[in-house]
């Protein structure tokens, strides 16, 4: 697969990027596909019949200081012996990119190039979304959150926070928008289920866990933020789950109580528990899926 990548230093914060970056899709006439604070992507779109494959483009920026951002292009596409072409394009998006961050107040941006990634020692192999991390990335996520993570190959989205080992379901949630790793992909779980969320396809599991919670789910295209609302990918709100969950619960628990919930209590079926203090604060654990916790 054609692929060129490209990295610039810029002179303002990360979360102006975002903006830049859809105003560059917007004004190629290009589709988004999938973002978050951290990268976005977007696929060429065209009017005529063309003999060149459409090329993706993903957009991630670190930021590196109070008002530096470190901002990766990566181009690619599915068509055989586009090198050019792809090289081409990734000039063009890098081009506008960096006009259109120029014509901020004040604001200048480096010159590109094509760089290796990560860049940074890297003596570990802790991968996340086909990018792997720096010992100084690795290093501050062992900080913040007081363990050491095992070396391997894991996926995250950004979106909602979910991870897991690459190639299997979710196993958890951590906070969303961390800026590391490249962007998910959608057959990040090896899913074959038809359903697909923040642009993942579902692995069964996920799938068996989410159904317990919202059984009128059907195979589609959803987006799941990091409060757990959710809605058909590029609709607006349907629900959230955590609300949802909590009221199957309580139905539940006060059924198998007697009407009242008053103290610790936890409710097992088909694999699933669910309990709580019987003050407010909750859980549920799908045995094979994302362990989740949730407080009211």
């Amino acid at each position: 697969m054609p692929r060129h990548r490209a990295a610039a230093l810029w002179n303002l914060p990360w979360e102006a990027c975002l903006p830049i970056c859809r105003m560059v899709a917007r004004h190629l006439g290009w589709r988004i596909t999938s973002e978050s604070s951290t990268w976005v992507a977007f696929v060429e779109e065209r009017q005529n019949v063309s003999l060149t494959a459409p090329v993706t483009v993903t957009v991630m920026f670190f930021g590196t200081g109070p008002m530096t951002t470190r901002l990766v292009l990566d181009v690619s596409s599915m068509g055989p012996l586009q090198s050019s072409y792809v090289k081409q394009q990734a000039d063009r998006v890098g081009q506008l990119l960096e006009q259109t961050a120029a014509r901020l107040p004040g604001r200048k941006v480096a010159s590109r190039g094509q760089v290796p990634l990560p860049q940074g020692p890297c003596s570990r192999s802790f991968v996340v979304n086909g990018v792997r991390l720096s010992d100084a990335q690795l290093q501050a996520l062992e900080r913040t959150y007081h363990t050491r993570f095992q070396n391997g190959r894991y996926w995250y989205d950004h979106s909602s926070g979910a991870w897991g080992v690459e190639g299997g379901p979710g196993v958890g949630v951590i906070p969303a928008d961390l800026p590391i790793g490249g962007p998910l992909r959608a057959d990040a779980s090896n899913g074959d289920t038809g359903f697909f969320v923040n642009g993942r396809e579902l692995h069964s599991a996920d799938v068996a866990g989410l159904k317990r919670i919202w059984p009128a789910v059907f195979p589609g295209r959803y987006w799941i933020d990091a409060r757990t609302n959710y809605g058909i990918e590029g609709g607006q709100l349907l629900g959230n789950l955590q609300a949802q969950l909590q009221a199957r619960v309580q139905a539940q628990a006060m059924s198998l109580a007697g009407g009242g919930v008053g103290g610790p209590w936890s409710v097992s079926s088909g694999g699933t528990t669910v309990g709580g203090d019987g003050q407010g604060f909750m859980y549920a654990s799908v045995s094979g899926s994302s362990n989740m916790w949730f407080s009211s």
